[in-house]
């Protein structure tokens, strides 16, 4: 199966210390040390409370090498 290049089934970068992986309508952003859910959903363009919502998460805590995922 031939893919064109600009195809957006994976694509990887590497912004501002962070590891974001696109696939289809989900991203799926790995934690760095420093990060708050606060500074990812400003850099993401969503609300904490959708991380939050995504994620099944409970509280504010989140740890280095955690994957969240943003859909």
């Amino acid at each position: 199966m031939v893919l064109p290049a600009n195809s957006s089934v994976r694509e990887q970068t590497d912004k501002d210390t962070k590891q974001s992986v696109k696939s289809g309508y989900n991203r799926k952003i790995i934690v760095q040390k420093g990060d708050t859910l606060y500074s990812i959903a400003l850099k993401q363009n969503v609300t904490v409370a959708r991380i939050k919502e995504c994620n099944h998460l409970t509280s504010d805590l989140i740890i280095p090498n955690q994957v969240l995922i943003l859909k």
